[in-house]
């Protein structure tokens, strides 16, 4: 009678655990899934802010730099290898 008491204390105690655990898993996992989430953002925002400075003339295909208080360009001398594509392709 001993050995099956003790038994029914082991697995009262294993489920106790496992709830406590999983309570504390479940009160972290969405912080942490947020925290993951906001780091995937920064990094995509940070990998894609140069690209973004970057204007494209549409007819030459030049890519070129804007200021804005005086709406002047100016070219790098550098062109856009896929609008080339598109222009050869609309304009044989």
């Amino acid at each position: 009678m001993h050995a099956c008491h003790f038994g029914r204390d082991w697995a009262l105690l294993a489920s106790v655990q496992e709830t406590y655990h999983m309570n504390l898993y479940s009160r972290r996992l969405p912080l942490i899934l947020i925290v993951v989430l906001v780091c995937i953002l920064v990094v995509q925002y940070v990998v894609n802010a140069p690209e973004a400075d970057r204007l494209i003339d549409p007819v030459t295909c030049e890519i070129y730099a804007s200021d804005l208080p005086g709406g002047e360009r100016t070219y790098l001398g550098e062109f856009d290898p896929k609008c080339l594509e598109i222009r050869e392709i609309l304009n044989p």
